[in-house]
């Protein structure tokens, strides 16, 4: 059943007062929000496995290389929780 004109021209009005609906904008922009910190989520949590993969386990690292680890960990640790409170 196809829509005659008016019809597709009130459904398109329709479509435009639910686009400039506050509540809808709202939500909208909440959930662009929720997926941009899902994927930082996720990417942070990839980057803690790839590191904890490549610490040393044969063997005392270097100072230098434990230093370089513990950096990177503490990094990773203030990244995760400035994710945390956004």
């Amino acid at each position: 059943m196809e829509a005659s004109l008016p019809q597709l021209a009130q459904l398109g009005a329709t479509f435009l007062q639910h686009r400039k609906d506050p509540k809808i904008t709202e939500f909208n922009d909440l959930f662009d929000h929720i997926t941009e910190e899902y994927a930082q989520a996720v990417e942070l949590y990839n980057k803690a496995d790839l590191l904890g993969r490549t610490l040393s386990t044969t063997g005392a690292p270097s100072t230098s290389q434990a230093l370089n680890e513990f950096n990177e960990i503490e990094s990773l640790l203030c990244e995760g929780q400035t994710l945390k409170h956004l």
